[in-house]
């Protein structure tokens, strides 16, 4: 499986918080920005004080053009609009918040992408909560995840899209 085909790496950030976004985004190459699959930062808007902070970095930009909200209510249009344009079937969603401190094991990514695939599963969350939610029924020795536990997300869950960094 060529990642590329199947996975944009997306990065969130507002107006407001692009600096943050550059530190994450920062630590994001440190560590994971060896894949040739497509990377975008998405914001609301640009701003030209703190655009060149990041506009050099191997990261297509995507400018929404949403009016900033104080209660957040751009985020959601913000990422439909980036949608709209993206090729890959599946997204890896960070918020600018989320800081890498370890080389993603992409090998492993793979092997998650091909289950979501191969099962239809259009949803896959990072979090680590411990719920007792039931396990999907597949064979993770096919995949090569014997040691892993994919769960069925609860839909209700709260912070189902805002928590966790997701693909």
């Amino acid at each position: 499986m060529e990642l590329s085909n199947f996975l944009t790496f997306v990065m969130y950030t507002n107006q407001n918080y692009i600096p943050i976004a550059k530190l994450s985004l920062n630590a994001f190459f440190k560590n994971c920005g060896d894949q040739q699959i497509k990377k975008y930062l998405v914001s609301n808007s640009f701003p030209e004080q703190t655009k060149h902070l990041v506009e050099n970095l191997d990261i297509n930009l995507f400018d929404s053009n949403v009016p900033f909200s104080d209660v957040g209510n751009h985020y959601g249009k913000t990422i439909l609009n980036l949608l709209e344009t993206i090729e890959t079937d599946y997204i890896m969603l960070f918020l600018d918040d989320y800081t890498i401190i370890k080389p993603i094991k992409w090998n492993n990514i793979k092997k998650l992408l091909e289950i979501m695939v191969d099962e239809k599963i259009d949803y896959f969350s990072f979090m680590s909560y411990d719920f007792d939610w039931p396990e999907v029924n597949v064979d993770y020795f096919k995949y090569g995840l014997e040691n892993q536990k994919l769960m069925v997300f609860d839909s209700s869950y709260f912070y189902m899209y805002s928590v966790q960094p997701l693909i």
